[in-house]
């Protein structure tokens, strides 16, 4: 019964720890949002209102 825990706890170790290394190798946009060095979407200008007739 040990080595069936053994056998079945080991390959999902190894699955997380390798998606821990994995992101952060390649952080996703979920982190992205926390981070502001990744570059948020700048504010949309608004262009010049050049149809008044001032």
């Amino acid at each position: 019964m040990l080595l069936l825990a053994l056998v079945l706890a080991v390959p999902l170790l190894v699955l997380a720890i390798l998606a821990l290394l994995l992101s952060s190798l390649n952080p996703s946009r979920a982190t992205a949002a926390y981070r502001p060095e990744m570059g948020r979407p700048r504010p949309a200008r608004t262009a010049p209102d050049t149809d008044s007739d001032d």
